[in-house]
C-alpha cells in the first residue's frame, strides 16, 4: 500500500495556526488531524509541498471544470494581463460583449450583472431584488442547500443533528453565532423533493414570501437530483402567489451542459446565480434574470449594486474562453462521461458486496454515501449518518490521500468533481482504490 508523506504539512500546522484561524481560510478547508497544504495544481493533479502528487476530486469546490490551470483559459487571461487589463472599477469594453453571449444563452437572462466576488455575491443582491420587487420579507429555501456565507442565507445548511423525522415544514437552524434572530425568522425552510412541503409553506405565508430560492441540483448536500415536478411546483407557486423564483447554479450551472443544470425540466427562473466552474478557477460570478428584475438594480434602481470587482477584465477574459472551450469542443461530455464511468463502477462494486451505500452522480459531480440506498433530501442524509459515518467519511478521505487521491472535507458528504482531464486510467484507478476500501469496511456496512 502506498503512504503518502504529509511531514512538512504537519511541521507548518502550529505556524499557520499562530496566523491563520485554526492554520486556515475557511472551515471547508481543515482536516483532522492537520490540512494538506498543497503547492500548484494542474489539469487533474495537485501537488503538495512534500512533492507528492495527487489525483484530484476537489476541484476548487468544482470551479476546474476544464482542469486546473487551463491552459486556454490561463493563457486568456495572460494575454488580458499583458494587454494591460489589470485595472477595475470602471466601464470595460469586453463585458458587454459576454453579457450579449450570456443572454443568449441562458434562459432566463434578459440582463446580466457580473459579480466580483464568490457565489455569496450574486445571491446577496438576488435576495435584495426578491425583496425590493416584492415589497415582502420572507425568503424560502430548501433545507441543506448552501446559498453563501451572509445572513439572509444563513441557515439549514447541513443535516439536522437531533430531530431527522420527515417534516414538510423543517425548522430553520442558524448556522452561525453572530446572527439576528430576526433575520434568520425570515427564512423558511422546505424539504427538497417534497412538493407538500412547498404547497405548505404558500399556504401558510404566501403573502409574505418575497422569493424562493433552489439549486436545480442539491449539490451542496452532496449530490442531490432535484425532480423536474418540484422545479415546476415552484414555479407554479412563485406565480400564484407573486413570489420570485431564483435558482442558485453556482455550483451545478455550467457542470452537466453550457448553462444552467435546471435546462431540462423546462423551468424557466425570473433570476438565478452562477460561478465557479464559468470561470474555471479565476474569480467571477453573475446575476442573470428578466428585465423587469434586473432594472432594480442600481443605477437603473433604488437595489444598490457595485464592487470593485465587478465585471474586472481579468474575470471577464476567463468567462469568455471557458464558453469558448465549451462551445468549440467535447469538454464537457467528457466531464460528464467520466463521471458516469466513475459512478457506475464504485456502484457495480457495492452491489457485488451487498453494501448499503451508494454513488449519486449529475454532470460532471458524484458523491459516495455510507449506509443509504438513496437520498432525496437532507432528512435522508441526516439519518445515514445516524450510524457514525462521519467517522467512516474521514476514514475513505484518509484512505484516497493514502493513495495519493485528494478529495476534500465536507461535513456529511462525500462529495468529489470530474474534470475534463481526467481520464479512463484515472476513473479505473480511482475505483480500484474505492473498492479496496470497501472490501476494509464490508462488515460495517453490509445491507
Amino acid at each position: 500500500m502506498t503512504l503518502v508523506d504529509t511531514s512538512r504539512s504537519e511541521e507548518m500546522l502550529a505556524h499557520r495556526q499562530a496566523l491563520l484561524p485554526r492554520g486556515v481560510t475557511g472551515a471547508g478547508r481543515w482536516e483532522d488531524p492537520y490540512p494538506i497544504v498543497f503547492t500548484r495544481a494542474r489539469g487533474q493533479f495537485i501537488e503538495d509541498v512534500d512533492g507528492t502528487e495527487y489525483l484530484d476530486y476537489h476541484g476548487g469546490y468544482g470551479t476546474a471544470l476544464l482542469g486546473y490551470s487551463h491552459p486556454g483559459v490561463d493563457g486568456a487571461v495572460a494575454r488580458a494581463m499583458a494587454d494591460g487589463q489589470t485595472f477595475v472599477g470602471c466601464a470595460q469594453v469586453h463585458e458587454a460583449i459576454l453579457a450579449e453571449r450570456l443572454v443568449d444563452l441562458l434562459p432566463e437572462a434578459d440582463r446580466i450583472a457580473f459579480c466580483g466576488g464568490g457565489g455569496s455575491d450574486p445571491l446577496y443582491h438576488a435576495v435584495r431584488v426578491a425583496r425590493a420587487a416584492t415589497g415582502r420579507r420572507k425568503i424560502v429555501k430548501v433545507e441543506g442547500g448552501y446559498q453563501g456565507w451572509h445572513s439572509d442565507f444563513g441557515a439549514s445548511t447541513v443535516p439536522p443533528a437531533a430531530d431527522i423525522s420527515p417534516t414538510h415544514t423543517p425548522p430553520t437552524v442558524p448556522n452561525s453565532t453572530g446572527v439576528l434572530p430576526e433575520v434568520t425568522e425570515a427564512i423558511l425552510a422546505v424539504t427538497a423533493n417534497d412538493i407538500a412541503s412547498l404547497e405548505e409553506r404558500f399556504a401558510a405565508e404566501g403573502d409574505e414570501i418575497a422569493a424562493v430560492f433552489v439549486e436545480p441540483a442539491l449539490y451542496s448536500s452532496g449530490v442531490i437530483p432535484v425532480d423536474h415536478d418540484y422545479l415546476r411546483a415552484a414555479r407554479d407557486l412563485c406565480d400564484r402567489h407573486g413570489a420570485v423564483l431564483v435558482f442558485d447554479e453556482i455550483i451545478c450551472g455550467f457542470r452537466s451542459r453550457i448553462g444552467g443544470a435546471a435546462v431540462p425540466s423546462g423551468v424557466v427562473p425570473d433570476l438565478a446565480a452562477y460561478g465557479k466552474a464559468i470561470a474555471n478557477g479565476h474569480v467571477f460570478a453573475l446575476l442573470a434574470g428578466k428585465a423587469e428584475l434586473m432594472d432594480l438594480l442600481a443605477p437603473n434602481g433604488g437595489v444598490f449594486f457595485s464592487g470593485t470587482f465587478n465585471g474586472g477584465p481579468i474575470g471577464v477574459a476567463a468567462a469568455t474562453a471557458v464558453l469558448d472551450e465549451l462551445e468549440s469542443t467535447d469538454a464537457m461530455a467528457r466531464a460528464v462521461r467520466a463521471c458516469e464511468r466513475l459512478a457506475v463502477g464504485i456502484n457495480a462494486a457495492i452491489c457485488a458486496r451487498g453494501l448499503n451505500a451508494v454513488v449519486q452522480h449529475h454532470g460532471s459531480a458524484w458523491n459516495l454515501y455510507f449506509h443509504t440506498r438513496k437520498v432525496r433530501d437532507v432528512r435522508d442524509l441526516a439519518a445515514s449518518l445516524a450510524h457514525d459515518t462521519e467517522a467512516l467519511n474521514l476514514a475513505f478521505r484518509h484512505h484516497l490521500r493514502d493513495q495519493a487521491i485528494f478529495m476534500q472535507r465536507r461535513v456529511g458528504t462525500l462529495r468529489g468533481f470530474v474534470s475534463a482531464a481526467h481520464t479512463d486510467a484515472d476513473i479505473d484507478r480511482t475505483i480500484d482504490v474505492v473498492e479496496a476500501f470497501l472490501d476494509q469496511h464490508e462488515e460495517t456496512l453490509k445491507a
